[in-house]
């Protein structure tokens, strides 16, 4: 659907801990302070699980401090690991003094991952886990009070809808039979025009098989360019957004629903300055990364081809390790890397809709603005907007009209829901008609041609 790709919910969760890890990454490259007594033995806890896992795959602890380079010219490299690592249920008694900077951690846990064979991101990811300063998505002062409740009375409604259309049922049998359905647009609206097996050819796209809607999209970074759009030249900016989906989908190593949030990686051109009112179908998003810094050129939804060139000196702030082979916006861009998957938490509404700025586009369902007048969540950020919707606050329409009686978006992922379900049962339904039909006439065929072999001929002996 729209601008999705096909890729497998395990790939786009695995894009999300490969996000996360970079995050994590350059949080600990760039903290240059004393780490406290509490934060050095946490991570000694997770390198000695990390370091265990290395024994079991025959490392030796030698060789992962000489990769490291922590501890060079030592002669029994292996003493090293001493200031940094903690056995649990070890029959160490005395306390260790530990190593105090982070950097050194981490170099032993990439040697780790190096050594044994453990991916770079699940290193990191392990190393930091339980810590305050590199884990957490939100500085540790950031209140989840409001995030914490309006997560709550999210999940509990999407329940009731999950529980509504036997989600549970119903993905079970999706998944069993490796089925997709098939998508097309009615005007604005996306329908379902049938379901159709895997075996005809196409992979196995899970999320068309889940029940999502637009929210909005997430400002992940803007730089100032010259836009040029229908030969007229303009100030303008060029963003890095992440469109977010909500989601209902299927744990498959759970066996359960869950709701999700999908992040879909845009790039987004908007007018600014005094002509910026002339243009009403902006912001133009297109799918797909933008170049950091450079010229590029994409096409709008609507057909409409805008040419934009990033002011010198300003770039993008991007997700490191992209392929860009150059500055061409869009240019040979791997899809696995353009989506990625989140559990619907309260760290993640905070991250997303608290500490970033929103943008509004075509086709979503949250409202522009809201009377937060009587809310929990922070005046102004897009969570009062998703709890204003949850409790009916008055509202100022969405992207896609001026005073909505668009449906919001729990009505739409409802609406979603029921149009999967009942459009795939009954194809179901009918799949078994046909099976039962095709029985019928085979057998009648096969009993026909008996009859007619008994009147021909004696049948052989031992068959009746």
């Amino acid at each position: 659907m729209s601008d999705k790709q096909k890729q497998t919910v395990s790939e786009l969760m695995r894009q999300a801990e490969i996000a996360r890890a970079r995050v994590i990454e350059q949080r600990m490259v760039e903290h240059t302070g004393r780490l406290t007594e509490k934060e050095r033995e946490r991570l000694a806890i997770n390198l000695g699980k990390l370091l265990q896992r290395a024994k079991e795959a025959g490392v030796a602890m030698g060789s992962v401090v000489a990769k490291s380079g922590v501890a060079p010219g030592t002669a029994k490299p292996e003493n090293a690991l001493g200031a940094y690592r903690i056995y649990e249920g070890g029959k160490r008694i005395a306390k260790p003094r530990l190593h105090g900077s982070v950097r050194n951690y981490h170099k032993l846990a990439m040697a780790v991952a190096e050594l044994a064979g453990i991916p770079e991101h699940e290193a990191i990811l392990a190393l930091a886990q339980g810590t305050i300063l590199f884990e957490q998505r939100v500085g540790p002062d950031a209140e989840l009070g409001p995030a914490e409740q309006v997560c709550t009375l999210l999940t509990t409604m999407l329940r009731e809808v999950a529980t509504r259309h036997d989600l549970d049922g119903y993905f079970r049998e999706v998944y069993a039979l490796r089925v997709l359905p098939q998508w097309e647009w009615v005007g604005d609206v996306p329908q379902v025009k049938g379901w159709q097996s895997e075996l005809h050819g196409f992979d196995f796209q899970e999320t068309d098989a889940w029940p999502g809607v637009l929210l909005t999209a997430v400002i992940r970074s803007t730089a100032p360019a010259r836009l040029l759009v229908d030969d007229k030249e303009m100030t303008g900016e060029v963003m890095y957004i992440e469109k977010a989906y909500l989601n209902l989908g299927w744990d498959s190593a759970a066996s359960t629903v869950r709701p999700y949030l999908e992040f879909t990686a845009n790039t987004a051109l908007r007018p600014t300055g005094r002509d910026a009112w002339r243009w009403l179908d902006a912001p133009w998003t297109t799918w797909g990364y933008p170049p950091r810094t450079g010229m590029g050129a994409i096409h709008s939804q609507k057909g409409k081809v805008i040419k934009f060139e990033i002011r010198p000196g300003s770039k993008l702030n991007l997700p490191s390790g992209l392929n860009e082979p150059d500055n061409r916006a869009l240019a040979n861009q791997d899809p696995y890397n353009c989506s990625r998957l989140e559990r619907l938490e309260p760290a993640v509404l905070v991250e997303s809709f608290v500490d970033r700025r929103t943008l509004a586009v075509d086709r979503q369902f949250l409202p522009i603005a809201i009377d937060a007048s009587s809310l929990l969540s922070p005046p102004g950020s897009t969570l009062a907007v998703i709890e204003g919707a949850l409790l009916a606050r008055e509202s100022l329409g969405t992207a896609q009209q001026d005073f909505g009686n668009m449906p919001g978006f729990i009505e739409e992922l409802d609406r979603k829901a029921t149009m999967l379900t009942s459009t795939f049962r009954e194809w179901r339904q009918d799949a078994k008609a046909k099976a039962r039909e095709d029985h019928r006439r085979l057998l009648a065929k096969v009993e026909g041609r008996l009859a007619e072999m008994r009147m021909n001929a004696p049948p052989p002996d031992g068959i009746v």
